[in-house]
């Protein structure tokens, strides 16, 4: 609150700097030029048009980048640059809708990393966030463009796969799983490897399945990779 505080002060005084400007501006005006070229009333006009349009576009245009930044950060994780839950969730039933509509593919991917609970006991925290930030990137560099990868929550990964099969979505579960398994000590933060499990659920198209369904069935085929043995992606029911 104090740091919101202190930039509604900052751009109070800005504003207040604005407004002293406009008739300082228009003394000048009429000060440097002679009467013979401009009446009074017309250069209040022109002066009050254009600086009236500079300041106000300049003002909205530095807020909207303030606004895009602030869009930015509330969809985004802040520890792995990934999609937060909150957008997942909404980008998760926006594309399920696209699939009802649309006859595509669309496939989900959940993964978890493998003890990760032991890296932070025996590591610190700060390696544990070193190494989910190196198992983020190979999520990131693995996903196409059109993928929505994100951090379903701790250690948790979601990825969205729309117009994506069944078989596809494993290669890039797979892909992802073996990238993982060969990451360095230098990118984990520790002397060791890491694994991660991944369990997938594909529809077919057109198929009409419930958001919260379809994420209980890629959380039970997660849960599946754990119980076989851990290291390893399986596909679950539709």
């Amino acid at each position: 609150m104090k740091w919101l505080k202190g930039h509604r002060i900052i751009w109070a005084v800005v504003g207040g700097m604005l407004s002293i400007g406009a008739p300082l501006g228009l003394w000048a005006i009429t000060f440097l030029l002679p009467d013979t070229i401009l009446e009074f009333q017309d250069l209040a006009y022109l002066y009050s048009g254009i600086g009236t349009f500079l300041v106000f576009s300049s003002f909205g245009y530095v807020l909207g980048g303030f606004i895009e930044k602030i869009e930015r950060l509330s969809r985004i994780d802040g520890l792995t640059h990934l999609s937060n839950r909150r957008y997942l969730m909404e980008r998760l039933q926006e594309e399920l809708d696209l699939s009802r509509r649309y006859p595509q593919h669309f496939s989900l991917i959940m993964a978890d990393l493998d003890h990760f609970k032991q890296v932070n006991d025996r590591f610190g925290h700060l390696v544990g966030d070193q190494t989910l930030k190196a198992v983020s990137q190979v999520i990131r560099n693995e996903c196409r463009s059109t993928d929505i990868p994100g951090r379903y929550g701790g250690e948790e990964f979601l990825i969205i796969c729309p117009n994506t099969s069944e078989m596809e979505a494993y290669h890039l579960a797979e892909r992802i799983r073996k990238t993982v398994a060969h990451l360095p000590p230098n990118s984990l933060g520790y002397n060791g490897s890491q694994t991660i499990s991944l369990g997938i659920v594909a529809l077919p198209p057109s198929a009409n399945v419930m958001k919260d369904l379809l994420l209980q069935n890629v959380d039970s085929a997660l849960y599946q990779a754990k119980a076989q043995g851990r290291n390893q992606s399986v596909i679950g029911t539709e």
